[in-house]
Order: structure tokens, then C-alpha cells, then sequence
């Protein structure tokens, strides 16, 4: 009825006087019709391009309705247009322009970007103190998701000062700004603080009826005591319940995630048929009786549904694993339908934590099922679901980056415009969850959406695979991908136990273990003994100190295994090399060693932390050590698996099968080596104001910005090796009548790259590189520099325009610092530049998981490529190529050899 009448209004507005359009769009914008409200003030917009003053304020007005349905992009353009008109009328309202991007890149998660423009609107002149008081209250939010607390309380408290002062201490963003201090309080563990804000907020909205954030507060003081005082929690849980439902009823999802938050109480004190019937009227409420994928919220959707897959599995019996998997495998369809519609890094990142969830709960229910039963079914649905897990990642990445606009400029546009009905439907959908209207607009929208997916399918194919495409391998299509002498082991980290999936051309072994599994026998040598039985260690300070390791326990689990590794390679710690390194030996190829007789190549699919680890670098053996000094164990001696196997990464099987299926680059040139030095005659180093913020150390860790900048970040630290290592390559592919190209310093320019990538077989970049952890796209690999700041390639390939490059199936090897790693979050994998490569069409990519010093490098780089102008194969040339620096102790230690890791596409 509501959208029959608001049809009706359209046909009077011509005759109603502009500021009577926007305050209807602004009555909608309130009672949460952001689709209403939008169709107005586009209606306004094309039938009065004159009225530019009115014309801006539409566009403001747009650019909000547009933010809270999710188009981020959007809703930017809408406000950009807005300051632009404003700016050529002089009316000195632009801070709200600059306020409001700020908000957007908030909403976004693109915090550092947030505070750029929430700046800027400050240092304008600003009248209306609201406006200044809404400015501080984004500041502080930023700041907060930052972590950086003193910046976040000052602007708060500013904000604050300034409501009360100029708005009045009954203006309801007091209450709001009063909540969001509680908010800083209880992550800086004050918790007298906490209380005595959220105690305000929640007496103030109670005053003025807002429920909504009432609910939500006690919603906060359940979460708080759900540790200490469960009963006091519960009751809080019954006050936001009860006042979130009699107000809103019980579809919205305030009210619906006020259920989980009840579940997840009664979960922690083993109620747990209570928390099955919470969990019951949650998903009932969410999802009536559609199917998963159709649900209103289907982030809501899966986390009630992978809540009741948990307590499934602590049944021991074969009904509860089933149903598990059938809970599991809804919700990954609620997960994979909304990864479609994924607006925002916020949003993305709260997804991939959630996906990891309801992926492991899928495999652990098959992988008992398997177990119980022995039908190898199960074991299929395990690795299914582990590879879907991994193929999620990928595409919510190759998403992130944003690759398809450029390329693909139509479908993108219409694909943008399907998504924001969605969008649109969903946010009023969040507020009048009982409008049946808004329920169907919705299904239909989510239909058009499929039907364009389907049309693209083949009409775009790789616009379909980034934006759609999850179809993995089976089992038996990897087998047959594999030559005789070939195995492949795909792995699923989990919480409580991992996954690994073993393939061999004959065989496939599916295996379920605990994540400190520990089957060895007690090792030999003394100094490991001593690690395994001493106890908790003093704290220490210095270099090469490891007492945050905490061995006393034994042996350690499997996050606890590749860190210690980790360190211990990169502080060149033999001890810790050999304890970790076979620990890791021992979880990962031990538990599947009857499949990999005559063996002679492994393909690792890591999950999660284990891509920070060189597993060519873990040892078969931990050496026993004799007491005499001359016999003292050498790293040029220990039992690396490189020395049995070549050792190629692949993200997914499915990727490892479709690549076996390719056919390699031919017609190229050989290799184009780029060395842009960054030496002071050079000139090539200098890092102009426009690209230092990518060298702040919010985002970058002090390791790699002391390795990367000089110390007043102005300049790129020099690397007077690179040019000899590139000149020395292209030499070596000259002398065997190869044709090869080497840009050094200033030719080694971001533009004659770009224009040269699909000329050759191998693009060698030795040089800088960094990970933006603020915002992976952002990640980026140094050229030489522009001699001015607005030239137009900045110097800087960021992985955002690297996942746009045309690569025809040619090998990258990034001779640069941590190429091949990246920010970790929680249920993806590395955020890498390797990556962005692959997805740019890379046949491979050869990058590095830290910091990389130029000589041994160049020696690695040199015996690499002759063997590769030999015939060799990229992997068999690597493996040569460490041999050979293990085989001298100068050059033995893994730190020098093993960060260069071989990756597929």
C-alpha cells in the first residue's frame, strides 16, 4: 500500500516547489524507505537541472540513501557531484561533502581514507556545529577501528563537548556518541568507564524511545557479563529481547541476532538444548520458508545455522553429523549467495571470517561421517567443501581488487545497478522486516540478478568466473591431472582439528587430525629435548630471543608450529629450525607418507597460516647431535624436503587441474628484467607526498618499511645489487641466443612495464615491494620514481591495476621483499601480489614470503635461469638452484634460500 501511494504522489510533484521533493525524500530517507526516497530525488534531478542549489542538496540527500544501501561507489559519485556544484556556487557548504565521503569510506572499511576527507572537512569553515560534532564522531570511529585509542577518545570527547555545549544534552546523537566511548572503553579493558558511558547511553535513549539502540546496548551489557556473571547476562539478553521484539517484531535482525547472542550464552555454560531452541527460532525467523540463499540477511542466516551445525557435532552419533552437514552446507549457501552482492571491506572481511566457520563445520561433519561409515562419498564431500572454502577466498579477493569496471564497463554498470535494488531492499528490509511487498521486490531483484548471471556465462566468460564461478574439481578429475611421479596434498585448517586431502595418480587418502597432533617418536637430539621439557622462560629483549614461545607444554599445536618455524628461519635459530621444521614434517607429510613412494614432485595447497611457512624447508629428521664440537650440526646438513621433491604452491587443486589442461605461452620474447636500483646518481628513488601514505607506519610494519624507505620515508632504501643480477640474467639468455631485455634505473619505469608484459616468456622485478595491510589493493611493487608528483604513472604497481594487466600465461618472478606475502586474515589466505598476478593471467609466479638479501639472491636468481635456458622445468630449476646454495654453509641457512616460493595459477 505504502509504494501505491507513493506511485500516486510522483504524478503531483511537478507542481510542488523543490523543497518540497527533498523533504519528502528526507521523511522516506527517516522512516527507513531508502528506495522511495531515492526515486524521488532522481526524479527531481532529471526533471530540474537548472535549480543547481536544489540540484546539490538532491544529490547529498542521494548519496546518503545510497551508503546505506550498500553502493559505495554510488553514493561517492553521487556526493562528488553534489561538492562540484556547490563549489562553482560558492555556497560554503563543501565540509558536508567531505564529512560525507568520509562516512562512506568508514562504512567501506577503508579507514585511512575515512580520516583523509573527515580532515579535510575540518580544516574548512564550518558553521553548524552538528556537522563539526558529526565530524569528530567518524574520526573517532576510524581511529578506533585502527586501534589507535588516544586519537579515537580525543575526537569522541570532542564530539561529545560539542553536542552538549551546542545541541543540548537531550540531542539524541549524545546517546549515540556516549555508546560509542562505552565502545572504546571496553576494547581498552576499562571496564568502570564502559559501564558509566553505556550506563548514560542507555538512560538517555531510553528517555527519548529509542529502542533500537537500547536493544542494542543491552545487547552490549549481555556480551559483557557473558564471562564473568552468565545469569546477569542472560537477563540483559531477556531486556534486549523483549524490547527489540515488541517494537520490531521477530524477523528483524536486531531481534534475530539478539537470539544468537542468547544461544551462544547457553552454549558457553552447556545448555545446550536452550540454545538449540534460541538457535531454531532464529533461523525460523530469518529464513521462513525459503531457501537459504533467499533469506533477507543470509550473513544472520549462516551464523544461526552454522551455530546449530556446531552443537550437532558434539553428538556422537551418525543422525547429528548429518544433520550438521545439512545446516553446514545451507549456510555456505547463504555465504556463497551474498559474496554476489559483497559491497565494502567491512562487509568482506566479516564474510571471510564467518566462511571459514561454515566451511570447517562441513568437513569435520563429512570427515565423521567418512570415519564412521567408511563410503568414500564423504571423503569427497570433505575435499568438495575445502576447495569451495578455498575458491570463496579467491573470488572475494579477485572482488576486492575491483578488476571487472575497466574491462568490462557495460556488464559492470548493469551488474551495479541489479545489485543496488538488492541492496536498496535489503536496508529497508532491515527496518520494516513484516513488509511482504519489500519481501517479494526482493526475490525478484535477487532473480534478475541470477538471470544476468546466466546470460554472461558465455557471453563474458571470465567476467563470470571472477564474479560467480565456484565449480571445483572432484577427486578423480585431480588424480587424473597428475603424472606418475607427481602428488599432491591439499590441506583445511580448522579450530580444533585439520584437514588433509593426499592425491596421488592411484590414489586418494582423506585424513581428519587434531591440531596439536603430535605421532612421533621422542626425538635424539639433546638441545630439542631440552626445548620440549623446559619451562615457561624468563621474558627477554633481544635479538634472536624466543621466550614467547612457551615449549613447557611439550609439542606444540599447529599455529604455535609455523610460527615458531617462521622465526626460527628468519632469525637463522638452527634449534628452533629443527624442532618446528619436523614438527611440521611430522603434521603434514607423515600422517599421508604411504602415498608418496617414488614420488619425485609435490603440489602444496596450503590453507590459512600454513602459507607462511617454506614447507620445502621443513625436515624429514631431526639430527642427533654429538657432543663433539667438530661434529656440531650445520643447516648445510639438515633433511630439508626440498631434497626429495621439487615443490610447487598452488591456491586450490581445481586450479592445479585447470592449469595441467593449458597450453604454454609461445611467440614471446625471453625475458624482460627490471632493476630500478634507487641509488642516489640514479634519481630514481624519491617517494613524492602523494604516495608516502602507503609508507606510514599505521599500516606497515617497522620491519618492512626499515628494509624498504629511508628513515624519514622520502626515499626508497638503494638496492645496488639489482642491476647486476638483471644485466647478468639478460646476459645468460643472450649467450644461448634468447632475446632479452634489462630496465635499469630510470628506464625501469612503471609505464614501459605495462607496456611490455606480454611480450615476454619470464618478467623478472628486482625491487621493492610492500603489503598495505590498511587495504590490500594498495599493496604495491616500486618502479622508478616520476621525476614529478603528477606524472602520469606514479612509480608505484599497486595490486588493484596488477589484476587489470593481459598476461598471456608468462612466469613472474618477483625478486622483491615479501611478494608473496600478505595481511592473514581469518578464513582467507594471503592477500599477496603473487595473487593479483595469477589473476591477471600469470601461467606462475616465483615471489618471496620476506625480506631477501641481493647477493645470495643473485647467486639463487643466476643458477635459476641457467638451468631454465638448459630446458629445465621452472620447478626442477628452483629446486637446483637452493640446492646448490645449501650445499655451501655460507649460503645454507634456510632464511637465504627457502623464502622463494613457486606459486600456480
Amino acid at each position: 500500500m505504502k509504494k501505491i501511494l507513493l506511485v500516486a504522489l510522483w504524478f503531483v510533484h511537478s507542481s510542488l516547489p523543490a523543497q518540497s521533493w527533498l523533504e519528502q525524500a528526507q521523511s522516506l530517507t527517516d522512516s527507513g524507505d531508502v528506495m522511495g526516497s531515492g526515486a524521488i530525488l532522481r526524479e527531481f534531478i532529471a526533471e530540474h537541472p537548472d535549480k543547481l542549489y536544489d540540484l546539490s542538496r538532491a544529490y547529498f540527500l542521494l548519496s546518503y540513501d545510497l551508503m546505506v544501501a550498500g553502493d559505495y561507489s554510488g553514493a561517492l559519485e553521487a556526493n562528488d557531484r553534489s561538492r562540484q556544484i556547490r563549489e562553482e556556487l560558492l555556497t560554503g557548504e563543501e565540509e558536508e561533502n567531505y564529512m560525507r565521503a568520509g562516512a562512506i569510506y568508514l562504512a567501506m572499511g577503508d579507514y585511512d581514507r575515512a580520516i583523509d576527507f573527515l580532515l579535510q572537512a575540518k580544516r574548512l569553515p564550518i558553521d553548524d556545529p552538528h556537522i563539526f560534532s558529526l565530524i569528530d564522531g567518524y574520526l573517532g570511529s576510524a581511529y578506533l577501528e585502527l586501534g589507535q585509542y588516544e586519537k579515537a577518545e580525543h575526537h569522541y570527547m570532542q564530539s561529545l563537548e560539542t553536542l552538549r555545549v551546542e545541541m543540548g544534552d537531550d540531542h539524541p546523537d549524545v546517546a549515540i556518541t556516549f555508546y560509542n566511548i562505552g565502545r572504546l572503553y571496553w576494547k581498552l579493558k576499562d571496564e568502570e568507564k564502559a559501564r558509566d558511558y553505556w550506563d548514560g547511553a542507555l538512560g538517555k535513549a531510553i528517555g527519548a524511545d529509542n529502542f533500537l539502540l537500547s536493544g542494542q546496548l543491552y545487547n552490549g551489557y549481555g556480551e559483557w557479563f557473558s564471562r564473568a556473571n552468565p545469569e546477569s547476562a542472560a537477563g540483559f539478553y531477556d531486556d534486549a529481547y523483549s524490547t527489540l521484539e515488541s517494537h520490531y517484531g521477530k524477523r528483524h535482525r536486531e531481534t534475530i541476532r539478539t537470539r544468537i547472542n542468547q544461544a551462544r550464552l547457553f552454549i558457553s555454560i552447556d545448555s545446550l538444548d536452550i540454545a538449540r531452541r534460541y538457535l531454531d527460532e532464529a533461523i525460523r525467523s530469518e529464513q521462513g520458508d525459503m531457501p537459504a540463499q533467499a533469506a533477507p540477511d543470509r550473513l544472520l542466516l549462516a551464523t544461526a545455522l552454522q551455530l546449530r551445525a556446531s552443537l550437532a557435532l558434539r553428538a556422537d552419533n551418525t543422525a547429528a553429523f548429518q544433520q550438521a552437514l545439512e545446516d553446514s552446507r545451507a549456510a555456505i549457501a547463504a555465504i556463497e549467495s551474498q559474496l554476489s552482492v559483497l559491497l565494502g571491506n567491512n562487509t568482506r572481511l566479516q564474510l571471510l571470517q564467518l566462511s571459514r566457520q561454515c566451511y570447517a563445520s562441513g568437513i569435520e561433519s563429512a570427515m565423521l561421517l567418512y570415519e564412521q561409515s567408511g563410503d568414500k562419498q564423504y571423503a569427497d564431500q570433505a575435499f568438495e567443501l575445502s576447495e569451495r572454502g578455498k575458491a570463496f577466498v579467491l573470488r572475494a579477493d579477485a572482488l576486492a581488487l575491483d578488476a571487472l569496471a575497466d574491462s568490462y564497463p557495460q556488464l559492470s554498470s548493469r551488474e551495479k545497478e541489479l545489485l543496488l535494488q538488492i541492496r536498496s531492499w535489503e536496508a529497508e528490509l532491515a527496518m520494516l522486516p513484516q513488509h511482504e511487498e519489500g519481501i517479494r521486490a526482493l526475490a525478484d531483484a535477487r532473480r534478475a540478478l541470477q538471470s544476468f548471471a546466466d546470460s554472461v556465462r558465455f557471453a563474458a566468460p571470465d567476467y563470470y568466473r571472477l564474479r560467480w564461478n565456484l565449480q571445483v574439481a572432484a577427486p578423480a578429475q585431480i588424480q587424473q591431472s597428475l603424472d606418475p611421479e607427481t602428488a599432491l596434498l591439499s590441506y583445511f585448517i580448522g579450530d580444533q582439528n585439520y584437514y588433509v586431502f593426499a592425491f596421488t595418480r592411484d590414489d586418494f587418502k582423506a585424513e581428519r587430525l587434531p591440531i596439536d597432533y603430535v605421532g612421533f617418536k621422542k626425538p635424539k637430539n639433546a638441545k630439542i629435548l631440552n626445548l620440549m621439557a623446559q619451562a615457561d622462560p624468563a621474558p627477554g629483549t633481544g635479538a634472536g630471543t624466543y621466550s614467547k614461545y612457551n615449549l613447557g607444554g611439550g609439542l606444540p599445536d599447529m599455529t604455535t608450529a609455523v610460527t615458531g618455524f617462521v622465526e626460527g628461519v628468519k632469525k637463522v635459530n638452527i634449534d628452533y629450525c629443527i624442532f618446528y621444521g619436523h614438527n611440521l614434517y611430522i603434521k603434514l607429510i607423515q600422517p599421508v607418507i604411504s602415498v608418496l613412494k617414488k614420488k619425485k614432485h609435490l603440489v602444496f595447497i596450503p590453507h590459512d597460516i600454513l602459507w607462511q611457512a617454506p614447507l620445502e624447508a621443513i625436515l624429514k629428521n631431526a639430527p642427533e647431535e654429538s657432543d663433539d664440537s667438530k661434529d656440531k650440526v650445520g643447516f648445510d646438513k639438515l633433511d630439508y624436503l626440498v631434497k626429495d621433491y621439487t615443490v610447487q604452491y598452488y591456491y586450490a587443486a581445481t586450479a592445479y587441474q585447470q592449469h595441467q589442461r593449458g597450453a604454454a605461452p609461445s611467440n614471446l620474447n625471453a625475458f624482460l628484467g627490471v632493476a630500478p636500483v634507487f641509488d642516489e646518481t640514479a634519481g630514481t628513488g624519491y617517494i613524492w607526498e602523494s604516495r608516502q601514505f602507503a609508507f606510514d607506519s599505521t599500516y606497515q610494519s617497522q620491519e618492512n618499511l626499515r628494509s624498504t624507505v629511508t628513515p624519514d620515508g622520502r626515499q626508497f632504501q638503494a638496492l645496488p645489487y639489482s642491476a647486476e643480477e638483471v644485466t647478468g640474467i639478460a646476459r645468460q639468455f643472450a649467450a644461448g641466443e634468447q632475446q632479452s631485455m634489462a630496465m635499469i634505473a630510470t628506464e625501469a619505469s612503471e609505464a614501459e612495464f605495462k607496456a611490455r608484459t606480454d611480450k615476454y616468456r619470464y618478467l623478472h622485478l628486482a625491487t621493492h615491494s610492500f603489503v598495505y595491510t590498511a587495504n590490500p589493493a594498495l599493496s604495491g611493487i616500486a618502479f622508478a620514481q616520476p621525476r614529478q608528483p603528477d606524472a602520469t604513472e606514479d612509480g608505484i604497481l599497486y595490486a588493484a591495476e596488477i589484476i587489470k594487466l593481459k598476461l598471456p600465461g608468462n612466469t613472474v618472478i618477483l625478486s622483491s621483499c615479501e611478494s608473496g606475502a600478505g595481511p592473514l586474515y581469518a578464513g582467507e589466505g594471503l592477500l599477496s601480489l603473487s595473487r593479483a598476478f595469477i589473476e591477471a593471467g600469470a601461467g606462475s609466479v616465483i615471489g618471496t614470503l620476506w625480506k631477501v638479501y641481493d647477493q645470495p639472491t643473485a647467486t639463487l636468481m643466476s643458477a635459476f635461469y641457467d638451468d631454465i635456458i638448459k630446458g629445465k622445468s621452472e620447478a626442477e630449476a628452483l629446486r637446483a638452484a637452493k640446492l646448490k646454495l645449501i650445499k655451501s654453509k655460507q649460503t645454507a641457512a634456510p632464511r637465504l634460500w627457502s623464502a622463494f616460493v613457486q606459486v600456480g595459477r
